[in-house]
């Protein structure tokens, strides 16, 4: 009987968060869409080659900013390591978090 509760429960819960979920303006989505497209069409090789990297990225927790350098000690040894060490190489943060 308590199994069936919080099965109950749970879809409660599920159908509760996906009714109040805020609808998608599917027009400003495509229209974003189709702007960087148009841009990507325009620009060629020979322009692509011949424009300036942006080197002057801010540090920041938004899109397309760089992100905050730090550093944390490895679980083995004493060393430490630092975020920029992996500079152009993709990293992955895992984030383990106990309730």
């Amino acid at each position: 009987m308590k199994f069936g509760k919080i099965i109950v429960f749970l879809l409660l819960i599920v159908l509760i968060f996906t009714g109040c979920r805020a609808p998608i303006d599917e027009e400003k989505v495509t229209d974003k869409q189709n702007e960087d497209v148009n841009v990507a069409e325009e620009t060629t090789d020979e322009q692509a080659e011949n424009m300036p990297v942006q080197e002057d990225i801010t540090e920041g927790v938004f899109p397309g900013q760089r992100a905050p350098d730090f550093t944390l000690p490895l679980l083995i040894g004493d060393k430490e390591i630092t975020l920029s060490e992996f500079r152009g190489k993709p990293v992955l943060l895992v984030f383990w978090v106990y309730w």
